[in-house]
Formats: structure tokens, sequence, C-alpha cells
């Protein structure tokens, strides 16, 4: 019985460092897809602003744009 015991702790210990590798996988994945969230957002607000043309939230009125090669 005392073999059944030593198997089962070691079978523990094995899914439990399985476990432990996984949630540090995970959480390096969290940090990276966080970087690139930040990236993304700010991304967005400068595609928001440029795209807004003011304030108000109306779109930009194409003939008051200067032209690409200005």
């Amino acid at each position: 019985m005392t073999l059944d015991i030593q198997e089962r702790v070691t079978e523990l210990e094995s899914k439990l460092t399985f476990q432990e590798a996984t949630s540090d996988s995970l959480s390096e994945v969290i940090v990276a897809l966080e970087g690139r969230l930040e990236v993304l957002e700010k991304r967005l607000r400068l595609v928001e602003a440029r795209g807004s043309g003011g304030s108000d939230g109306e779109e930009p009125d194409p003939l008051n744009e200067r032209p690409p090669h200005y």
C-alpha cells in the first residue's frame, strides 16, 4: 500500500510541475499580448485623430485637405 501512495504522490507532483509550466507559459503570452494591445490602441487613437479632422466627430471636407504632395 505504501508503494501505491508513493506512485500517486509522484504522479501528482508530475502533474503539478506540468501545470506550473503551463501557467508560466500562459502568463508570458498574456504579457506579450498586453504589450501588443497597448501598441495597437495607440495606433488606433492616432488613426482616429487623423480621420476625425476635428473634435466634433464630423467627416473632414476633402476640399479643405492639402494634397499629399504638399
